[in-house]
């Protein structure tokens, strides 16, 4: 209560020249008529004309039953949260940038970062917080599902008709994680994901967010929810910022100068709830200019044939290019139609609908382009937002001082709109499509059904859900409504009927199919709750520097983020960079798919028992569990129907066959198919400021038997004999105009590299990439074949040239690992090959890219491939991502060959059954030991079959020891019991639990009480988290693992057909 008393005894001190002055960071939320205002900080004018700032401990409520106007003295009441110093985690904490959601009873606090304004004096555990109204109780008990993060700037929403709350994107704050704050290079990073808080079961999930724009990603942005659109809501975005995953954010809206990296406030995103489908939709009308951090609320005609997005707010990268108008997009006409102009520029504000026609705004701040945060004196609250809080007509698009709770009238369609969409204040719109047509017609019909089942209902009203981008607010509330009216019971009984009879007649015919032809049962899995895997596309960052991870990856003694909150273990990755990454990405995305035996006896019993559970379900809705699970759905194994995506190639081996194996390494050469290297041309890629002892890894091992090695780095030097292709020397003067990034490479030529840090030599990295492809066919024009890798990229050459054996050079060819990079259009997006697993182009592809048309005296007219695309080389942040779309605009598509071309390390692979009998041709960030090691075991093994993922097992000997201390074996296929498990109680517990379990083959023990299933088979690492007293331990079934690999038997390699669904 400490914080709050504070805030009241600077109330008191109003008189004595102390004046209100700001709100921001906060969340907000009305329900059941009660505005609750959570955290953030307040800032105070002092009469000597300073602002101080003040974080806000209790939660803070307004009665928003009566009328009031925002000038009143008696605005604002509190409710302490419990709180003792001694013990301060074991109490609801306060923090900058959480979000709130509601169901009637209770409130939800998640997300947020500690404030540095008298904030908690450590990072509190990451947990959800349930706030029970009636019972003024806090609890953090109950909350189960996907481990989670803390994040901030996502976008909030409720859906009150299927009781869960949803969260959209945003980024993780060191502020907000226990684990890395105060550590070194921790940074805020941007992440994918729509997380789902089932407020009935308190269950989190993490649904994919990959397929919603090419990074997968938003933040800052503004979110709605169409409760009555879909079977189960469509969610509404635009606006706000988009990176690759793991990139640095910074806050500043200042900082978002890049419109590469803009969620445009033109083609508005929508996601179907039911289906899970994500769709991209155009929009026309006084479409506002780009922002992010403002607020948005949404409300319905009376007979749901439009939808008012109301949006106030926000701030462009710079003042002139804001406003503080007020902009409705209608829907599904997509118009943008501005309704009200002149307030002056707010960000950082929340808004809530109160009532049935007011937007109320809560907090925010004037910014300035020198001061976004931190007010001027002169732009205190006064007026409309005074005490921060300001009062919007809906109706008459006004803005109010008073609120008049007497005032019940509906929500009433202004002439404004329309003017536009036509039909009158009630409704009736007569444009109800976009100006030029749906995209997709499923979104039409999904409108459409909106309208009919709304007249069918009778249903009228215009309360809805509101939103604000950088934190939550929802509408104002109600009762969770869980039952059926008697003419839902019936229509549900009729439906369940039909269902079963349905049913019915397919066990008939599977039955009468079973008679017919052999078994081929496939059993039906029970499913444990599955961690959604993090956004994963790649791209390629700079070899200079030293290399960091994202949190959870394999990185030996990482510190990082949740342990259990997997990330895939790839992408070398700088807070800058990684992402400005890579890739663009998208993530695999799980198909849970349903698999049914078929019935073999006392099929009368069964089918009476399917009647039986599906009438029971209609009516009384009952939750059947989760659906049964195909692991293999995580990979994204897509071939046409009865066509394998693999071929089962009889390949030879380019490597002489020898009875006594090679086990000097002075003679490990003498074996290497020598001859191969004028046709097959290879190029590593370094940075002068990266490790030495990895450039002298790589080249004393992969690259050791290439006498040709071509070397390209950002400086000239020599290397164990080979000469190191200074690749950026030769770039025009022109590429050094409007960057930064040649700063760093002119202290590398004067040989201070401890001056360069990692995040510069990343930034100049992207551009050796076209000039990298220049140089190589400059040297060597009369290869077939160029491939290109990088120091801790590990390639098994004998796989590589039978893969190569098999294609024809004179074709375009570009291989690699797929990752998704820039975009097409709206609808299409280009891949590349993720530049850490290494990446192959064939001779006429090359041949493509650097072609340079000739005038009539055989002069080049036109500029060399890395001036034509200097402009994309400075926006871009990856290299092999221009690369990619440098080929895609040449007419060279990428042939995706994951996992043969695969971004794990070798003590990273997860293998089961996408890890298995495929070839492996090569693997990113390999350690160092792993280098030679792997190499040497490569030569003692017989060639005469290639080297697939199952034989690694040996070399890894994974399966021969069942527990490990200080490690970290986990995947992101992970999950964990329910929290009442007894797995949770001990190590033994959890193997216990694990071995007990049929789909759990290995497991991680977190002492600090934390039991994660793997149904996956990894080595993993050492690993020490930043807690001391916290130890993870890791196990293996090994009598699973066993049971697994007999089953599992590969009579011959499957050689992927390229693809770019089956992805990462």
């Amino acid at each position: 209560m400490k914080g709050f008393a504070q805030i009241v005894g600077l109330y008191a001190s109003l008189a004595a020249g102390r004046k209100y002055c700001t709100r921001t960071f906060h969340s907000s939320i009305i329900n059941n008529q009660t505005l609750f205002i959570d955290g953030g900080e307040v800032r105070y004018l002092e009469d000597n004309n300073t602002i101080s700032a003040y974080a806000i401990r209790d939660l803070q409520t307004v009665d928003v039953s009566k009328s009031f106007s925002n000038t009143d003295s008696d605005l604002f009441t509190h409710i302490d949260k419990p709180y003792n110093a001694s013990d301060p985690d074991e109490y609801p904490t306060f923090l900058d940038e959480g979000s709130a959601f509601n169901d009637g009873e209770n409130l939800y606090f998640y997300g947020g970062y500690k404030s540095g304004r008298d904030g908690p004096k450590t990072v509190p555990p990451v947990e959800t917080w349930k706030y029970d109204i009636q019972n003024n109780n806090w609890t953090r008990d109950g909350f189960g599902g996907v481990p989670l993060v803390r994040l901030i700037e996502g976008g909030a929403v409720v859906s009150h008709s299927q009781n869960k709350a949803y969260y959209l994107g945003g980024v993780e704050d060191p502020g907000g994680n226990p684990n890395i704050y105060g550590t070194a290079g921790a940074d805020v990073e941007i992440v994918s994901g729509l997380l789902v808080l089932d407020q009935s079961t308190l269950q989190w999930s993490n649904l994919s967010t990959s397929e919603m724009n090419n990074y997968g990603t938003i933040g800052a942005g503004y979110l709605n929810i169409l409760e009555d659109v879909g079977d189960e809501g469509l969610l509404v975005a635009f606006g706000g910022y988009k990176y690759p995953v793991g990139h640095k954010v910074s806050l500043l809206c200042a900082s978002q100068t890049n419109t590469t990296f803009h969620n445009p406030m033109e083609y508005i995103t929508l996601y179907d709830i039911a289906n899970q489908k994500w769709y991209t939709q155009q929009s026309t009308g006084d479409i506002p200019n780009w922002r992010m951090a403002g607020c948005s609320v949404k409300v319905a005609a009376q007979d749901r044939s439009s939808f008012s997005i109301y949006v106030f707010g926000g701030m462009a990268a710079t003042t002139a290019n804001s406003d503080g108008d007020v902009y409705v997009l209608s829907l599904p006409s997509f118009r943008w139609i501005r309704v009200n102009e002149g307030s002056s520029i707010r960000e950082k504000h929340t808004c809530n609908v109160l009532g049935k026609h007011t937007m109320l705004v809560v907090g925010g701040t004037i910014p300035t382009d020198s001061s976004e945060y931190e007010p001027k004196p002169v732009n205190c609250d006064t007026g409309t937002f005074e005490n921060g809080l300001a009062i919007f007509d809906l109706n008459q698009h006004t803005w109010l001082t008073d609120y008049n709770a007497d005032d019940q009238s509906e929500y009433a369609l202004s002439s404004a709109i329309t003017d536009v969409i036509g039909g009158s204040s009630t409704g009736g719109a007569n444009v109800t499509q976009p100006k030029n047509g749906f995209n997709d017609t499923t979104l039409a019909t999904m409108f459409q059904k909106a309208v009919i089942t709304t007249t069918t209902n009778s249903t009228t009203g215009a309360n809805s859900t509101s939103t604000s981008a950088n934190s939550s607010s929802s509408s104002t509330g109600s009762s969770k409504a869980t039952s059926l009216s008697k003419g839902g019971i019936a229509g549900a009984t009729v439906g369940a009927v039909v269902g079963a009879s349905a049913i019915a007649g397919l066990a008939f015919f599977l039955i009468k199919r079973r008679r017919a032809q052999p078994s081929q049962e496939t059993p039906a899995m029970a499913h444990p709750p599955v961690y959604e895997p993090p956004q994963t596309g790649l791209a390629e960052l700079s070899s200079g520097g030293v290399t960091h991870e994202l949190a959870g990856s394999d990185t030996q003694d990482a510190t990082a983020g949740n342990w259990w909150q997997k990330t895939p273990n790839i992408a070398e990755m700088d807070g800058v960079a990684r992402a400005e990454m890579k890739g663009m990405g998208r993530e695999p995305v799980p198909r849970r798919r349903a698999y049914w035996a078929i019935p073999s006896r006392k099929v009368t019993n069964i089918l009476a028992l399917i009647l039986f559970v599906v009438v029971a379900a209609s009516v009384f809705k009952l939750e059947l569990g989760a659906p049964s699970f195909d692991p293999t759905s995580l990979y994204r194994h897509h071939a046409h129907p009865g066509e394998p995506d693999f071929w089962e190639w009889e390949t030879t081996s380019r490597f002489p066959h020898v009875q006594n194996p090679v086990k000097n390494d002075d003679q490990l050469c003498d074996l290497f198919p020598s001859y191969l290297l004028s046709r097959i041309q290879v190029v590593l890629k370094i940075g002068a400021s990266e490790p030495a002892d990895r450039v002298d890894a790589q080249i004393s091992s992969v690259t050791r038997c290439i006498p040709n090695l071509i070397i390209v780095s950002d400086r000239e030097s020599q290397i164990k004999g080979h000469r190191v292709h200074d690749i950026l020397a030769a770039l025009p003067e022109s590429f050094r105009a409007n960057t930064s990034d040649f700063e760093a490479y002119d202290a590398l030529q004067r040989g201070e590299d401890k001056t360069v840090a990692a995040p510069q030599g990343w930034r100049l990295d992207r551009f050796k990439f076209l000039p990298m492809v220049e140089r190589a066919h400059e040297i060597n024009p009369s290869a077939d074949w160029f491939v290109f890798l990088e120091s801790d990229t590990y390639v098994v050459w004998d796989n590589m040239f039978r893969l190569l054996d098999q294609f024809d050079p004179h074709t375009p060819l570009y291989m690699g690992s797929p990752s998704p990079g820039r975009r097409i259009n709206e609808k299409e997006v280009s891949y590349f090959a993720y530049g850490g697993s290494g990446f192959v182009l064939s001779t006429a592809a090359v041949d493509k890219l650097v072609s340079r048309e000739v005038g009539p005296h055989g002069e080049y007219i036109q500029p060399s491939l890395s001036e034509q695309y200097e402009d994309i080389i400075k926006a871009d942040c990856c290299g092999d991502s221009i690369l990619g779309w440098a080929l895609h605009e040449k007419g060279v598509e990428l042939s995706g060959f994951w996992p043969m071309f695969n971004p794990h390390p070798l003590h990273g692979i997860p293998f089961d059954d996408a890890y298995w009998c495929q070839p492996v041709i090569s693997m990113h960030k390999t350690l160092l030991s792993d280098m030679t090691g792997l190499m040497r075991w490569e030569n003692q093994r017989d060639r005469t079959r290639p080297l697939i993922y199952a034989d690694l097992m040996e070399y890894l000997k994974l399966g021969t020891v069942d527990h490990m201390s200080d490690w970290d074996n986990g995947d992101w296929g992970g999950w964990q019991e329910p929290p009442e498990s007894p797995a949770h109680g001990s190590f033994e517990a959890c193997q216990t639990a694990c071995h007990e379990h049929a789909q759990c083959l290995s497991f991680t023990y977190d002492s600090s009480g934390h039991c994660v299933f793997v149904r996956t088979m990894r080595l993993g690492a050492k690993k020490k988290l930043g807690d001391s007293s916290v130890r993870l331990s890791s196990g293996w079934d090994l009598e699973k693992i066993k049971n697994w690999r007999a089953s599992h038997r590969c009579e011959k390699a499957m050689w992927m057909k390229p693809s770019t669904e089956r992805i990462f």
